[in-house]
């Protein structure tokens, strides 16, 4: 007797994406994407006969919300020009392609600010990642580009050894990570707060002394992670699709359990 398969959540979200790439192209049913992306991305012992959707009821919102994602990405790079169309005012040109990035930037941003599942928020990321233009210079913006390349520098205090390579391998196309550990001398984490972007202090894991130490250096770049890990890459990815700080009051949405 064959086991009754349970999809996890990392398994459903790399479904739900690829029947929303198979949608997008052409207009077979949610049913028939499904058993596409079975045969494309799992393993035989992880594949189901789904026969209703009643047996996936995740799927149907999941495929749409991609879909939604794809199309206002499309949207924001624009339409192909033909290579015969007539040629615009330079002036004009030059505008458009100089605004084109910033607007996808802000459908970028209000997209990730709807989403509350983090395993979708991260997939969302990649996708943009992936897919954003390149911003193009308008005259003088030359001088401080790579300054304006950089990633924003955040340091994180209280971690473990194994903690901050997970965080690393999950951010690091994000931030310019770095990490201190508690009981480091107090110079040094003054200098390493003054020349972050954002720094966060793992309260569970480090002691008062350590906290006024870099509160006094970082100010209002500063924020303590009252929670464990899963509360630091909540913040984390907050602060990346903001470009600020959680606010006051902010809390880690807690992990919701999905329909098998």
């Amino acid at each position: 007797m064959r086991t009754k398969v349970f999809w996890a959540e990392s398994e459903k979200g790399k479904l739900a994406e690829r029947v929303a790439e198979i949608r997008n192209k052409s207009s077979v049913s949610l049913l028939s994407g499904l058993e596409r992306a079975q045969q494309e991305l799992l393993p035989p012992e992880r594949r189901r006969s789904v026969q209703s959707l009643a047996q996936v009821p995740w799927l149907s919102d999941a495929v749409s919300l991609r879909l939604q994602l794809m199309r206002a990405q499309a949207a924001a790079c624009g339409p192909t020009v033909p290579a015969n169309a007539p040629v615009a005012a330079a002036g004009q040109v030059q505008l458009e392609e100089y605004l084109r990035p910033k607007a996808f930037a802000v459908i970028k941003r209000a997209v990730l600010q709807l989403l509350e599942d983090r395993d979708v928020r991260m997939a969302v990321l990649r996708m943009f990642a992936m897919a954003e233009p390149e911003p193009v210079e308008m005259p003088g913006q030359q001088a401080g580009r790579k300054e304006q390349n950089r990633l924003p520098r955040v340091l994180v205090l209280g971690l473990l050894p194994a903690q901050e390579q997970s965080v690393l391998q999950e951010f690091e196309d994000y931030f310019d990570l770095r990490f201190a550990r508690a009981g480091a001398p107090g110079s040094q984490l003054r200098t390493l707060a003054r020349g972050s972007t954002f720094v966060f202090g793992m309260t569970g894991f480090i002691g008062h002394q350590d906290e006024r130490q870099v509160r006094a250096a970082a100010g209002a770049s500063y924020m303590r992670i009252e929670g464990g890990l899963s509360s630091l890459r909540e913040a984390l990815t907050h602060t990346y699709t903001t470009g600020e700080l959680p606010g006051r009051g902010w809390r880690a949405p807690q992990p919701r359990t999905a329909p098998a």
